[in-house]
């Protein structure tokens, strides 16, 4: 509802970010039901159930044709299932791709999972806009997202399959390992994770990556409208913020592939988000032009998206073979949390401008921690590489890297062994 949230504000009375609110917290509690769900009755029922408690959301949000009087109710209730449905497509990404894609598509193929949200937030982003004028408008939208969301629904029930014919690589063969798990079992598994060497490091880069998403997603209209833009142009911008995001992932996700450089990767791309961060608090977005906005928006969602597939897998090769479904599950939970406690406080500051710079440094203050603690504390074994056989030296020999990545290594006081270095196999 962001990019009409005036509209809907004056047709139901209630604010976005109590809706907000509402989502995430619902959000958070269906981490853990997801969790359970997939180890007891594998990938393949999880995905189908969100997809038909997404297609419930939005019919219920969709509404009684013609009548406008019950709305409130019925659009928080369907937030409600949308919020329920959202972990079950956005925490099995890593075991989906552990087990449908090899060694070098796997970021890539995360990025693509992972961020596939991002692109039904650019389409609502252009469409909303387009098609909602006043709020007569709001319940054919409504109805239209609906039936896509049933089509949806019916494909993934008809097509959606937990495995391939073959497993692609040695490694994910044992991404069966916990499908009988006790809830008592996955407790102490993700109870373990925390104690892996680098993991916490990765739940941080990835909260980073996950509010700045958010923040900006649902407030983009907040920032803009005060400057004079109009609600195509704002709409436009939110969803070229989105591609930005696929767009990066996929780039970036490949190269990390190729080269396993997740904590180089990761360094550089949160010094390069809190610049950005920096420009959007000091630059005047009514001075500057819609282009200028647009392009810098574009590029935040460039520097910023790829951090969580990257993260994500870095999580994976520290706790290996540790379950996939959990550690997504772990750094979805502490996302969302973060992004519950402090999108209320962006929203206050941005309901003034003279607040905006004081929200946005608190954007930046994250960032900036983020960067420097995990460039130093970093301390993870990649272990799923060392199974597969992956040898930096020899990669870099043969692509000729060897020189480059030493003097990034070396700026960034990165030690290019400390990634890859032998480690003994995993206790979990």
């Amino acid at each position: 509802m962001a990019p009409i949230s005036h509209i809907a504000q004056e047709s139901y009375g209630v604010h976005e970010s109590f809706i907000i609110d509402v989502f995430f917290f619902t959000n958070v509690c269906f981490c853990f039901v997801e969790v359970y769900v997939v180890a007891r009755f594998g990938l393949r029922f999880a995905v189908c159930l969100g997809s038909v408690l997404m297609m419930v959301g939005c019919f219920i949000k969709a509404g009684v044709p013609g009548d406008m009087s019950t709305r409130i109710w019925e659009i928080v209730l369907g937030t409600i299932f949308v919020g329920a449905a959202q972990p079950f497509f956005q925490i099995t990404p890593p075991l989906l791709v552990a087990r449908w894609f090899g060694s070098k598509e796997r970021t890539a193929a995360s990025g693509v999972c992972i961020n596939a949200n991002q692109i039904g937030i650019g389409f609502a982003f252009v469409l909303g806009p387009l098609t909602v004028k006043d709020k007569e408008d709001i319940e054919e939208y409504f109805f239209w997202i609906a039936m896509l969301a049933a089509v949806l629904c019916f494909g993934t029930c008809l097509q959606f399959r937990s495995f391939p014919p073959e497993p692609p690589v040695p490694a994910s063969q044992d991404t069966t390992k916990s499908e009988a798990q006790t809830p008592m079992d996955l407790f102490n598994e993700s109870h373990a994770m925390w104690s892996a060497p680098g993991f916490a490091m990765t739940v941080a880069a990835f909260c980073v990556s996950f509010t700045n998403t958010n923040v900006i997603s649902s407030f983009l209209n907040a920032l803009m409208h005060p400057a004079g833009y109009t609600n195509n142009e704002i709409g436009f911008t939110g969803a070229l913020f989105q591609v930005a995001i696929m767009v990066g992932s996929i780039l970036l996700g490949t190269l990390v592939d190729e080269t396993r450089m997740y904590k180089t990767a990761t360094v550089w791309l949160l010094s390069a988000t809190t610049v950005v961060l920096v420009l959007c608090t000091y630059l005047d977005f009514a001075m500057i032009g819609i282009a200028a906005v647009a392009a810098l928006i574009m590029l935040l969602g460039i520097v910023d998206g790829p951090l969580m597939p990257i993260s994500s897998e870095a999580a994976v090769e520290v706790t290996y073979p540790a379950n996939e479904n959990i550690i997504m599950a772990l750094q979805m939970v502490t996302g969302n949390l973060v992004s519950f406690c402090l999108l209320p406080v962006f929203h206050q500051g941005t309901e003034m401008a003279r607040d905006r710079q004081q929200a946005f440094w608190l954007l930046i203050l994250i960032t900036v921690i983020c960067g420097v603690v995990f460039l130093k504390r970093f301390d993870g074994k990649f272990a799923r590489a060392r199974v597969e056989g992956f040898d930096f030296d020899s990669f870099s020999a043969r692509e000729g890297t060897k020189g480059l990545y030493g003097a990034v290594a070396s700026t960034l006081c990165i030690e290019p062994s400390q990634e890859l270095d032998d480690v003994p196999p995993s206790a979990f």
